[in-house]
């Protein structure tokens, strides 16, 4: 038989679980997905295209005939140019 104070800890226990499964990462990307944007990098260059898709670090994006995935963390600003896909 469970005390009380055992069951307060299990509850809490299964609280936590819960908590954690509600975690996700979620930024911006998926604001611009789809679009075509401007991506500035840290380098300098700046890259034109259609945004396929948004992970944790990395952009997916379709320029002119090629596929580039590009590191989040060199990515200055994307800037979306309002051009329908």
């Amino acid at each position: 038989m469970e005390t009380k104070e055992e069951l307060k800890k299990e509850e809490k226990k299964e609280k936590k679980r819960e908590h954690k499964k509600l975690e996700f990462w979620q930024d911006f990307g998926n604001e611009f997905q789809g679009s075509y944007c401007l991506v500035l990098l840290s380098n300098g260059e700046t890259l034109e295209g259609k945004v396929l898709e948004s992970r944790k670090f990395f952009l997916k994006v379709q320029s002119k005939n090629d596929v580039l995935y590009i590191n989040k963390a060199h990515v200055i600003y994307v800037l979306p140019l309002h051009k329908k896909a």
